[in-house]
């Protein structure tokens, strides 16, 4: 990469922001947000007068790196970009991308009607299209934007419809998303048996394809089960590779959810350290500028009040002081 940012324009022309975009998916499914993400904003920034093509796939892979790495502001600008790009040269089916890119931005933001509208129109476009399998990544999406929102009648039937499409079309990684997804929307109806059943089967699947971002968000949720049914150790073991697997790739929007559910973990036996947890997230969410998704609210504040309580009057400020407003 270096020596294609350094060489002679005529010896490779738009070398570096060439190779650049061509290995963005390659790093998103390995984990390495942060460097590819790095390599696009500079060839970006060397290569203003690139063809439109170029620049919008490139923007289009940088939008996608800066929103799972929560620079969310970052990742609509070069959405916008991209989308641009897109429109002047009429392709559709790159501009449907870039509208479930902005739908995972607004997801991950909480303002979840105006995700359902960025995919929906992402779905719409991929119909027009004739390509099934980008319309069965937008309703996928759909379905996570809807149980984050607390819809788990509209995300299941979104979920399951998805779910045969990708076994059928042969989408191993959409179809380890499907049942995560699914096993998510088990969890926060209350049916253990079925969420751990459909997470630990999304689990295998995510790291017989050495997907890291899967594998983390598996065990985000299998650590929930192990909290709904009683048993701490087994869920911090669980948020506790979840935590190591978000921090690695630098998805903090994820790192500030299992820091909370740690608070949960720790709340009886070390109250102190669990407030401190509780701050740690919050502080994640302010510089971010994603809030509690609706899902994992009640149980954060159900966490916060207890913790309240159990840190009454006569502690030490500083410890009460961790405990941030819900």
């Amino acid at each position: 990469m270096s020596w294609l940012a350094e060489a002679r324009p005529s010896a490779v022309p738009y070398g570096d922001l060439r190779l650049a975009t061509a290995l963005a998916m390659f790093c998103r499914v390995e984990g390495h947000y942060q460097e590819a993400r790095a390599w696009l904003a500079a060839a970006l920034a060397r290569h203003p007068r690139a063809p439109v093509l170029l620049r919008g796939a490139a923007a289009a892979d940088a939008a996608m790196l800066a929103m799972l790495l929560c620079d969310y502001s970052a990742a609509a600008e070069y959405a916008s970009t991209a989308r641009a790009a897109y429109r002047a040269i009429g392709d559709r089916r790159a501009e449907a991308r870039v509208e479930m890119i902005l739908g995972a931005v607004a997801r991950e933001r909480a303002q979840y009607e105006a995700s359902a509208a960025h995919l929906d129109k992402a779905a719409g476009i991929y119909v027009e299209c004739g390509d099934e399998l980008g319309e069965a990544r937008a309703v996928q999406l759909r379905g996570f934007t809807a149980w984050l929102a607390g819809d788990f009648d509209r995300a299941e039937l979104r979920l399951r419809a998805c779910r045969r499409w990708f076994e059928r079309l042969g989408d191993a990684e959409a179809a380890a998303s499907a049942l995560m997804n699914l096993g998510a929307v088990a969890l926060y109806r209350g049916d253990t048996d079925r969420a751990t059943s459909l997470l630990d089967a999304a689990l295998e699947r995510y790291a017989a394809l050495g997907f890291p971002e899967g594998v983390g968000w598996a065990h985000n949720l299998r650590g929930l089960v192990e909290l709904r049914t009683g048993r701490a150790d087994r869920a911090e073991e669980h948020l506790a590779l979840s935590l190591a697997t978000h921090r690695k790739v630098g998805d903090r929007w994820r790192t500030a959810s299992v820091l909370e559910a740690l608070a949960e973990v720790h709340r009886r036996d070390d109250p102190t350290r669990a407030a401190q947890l509780l701050a740690d997230a919050g502080r994640i969410r302010d510089e971010i500028g994603a809030p509690i998704p609706a899902c994992e609210r009640p149980d954060t504040e159900a966490t916060a009040a207890a913790l309240r309580a159990a840190l009454g009057d006569g502690t030490p400020l500083p410890a009460r002081a961790l405990i941030p407003p819900v």
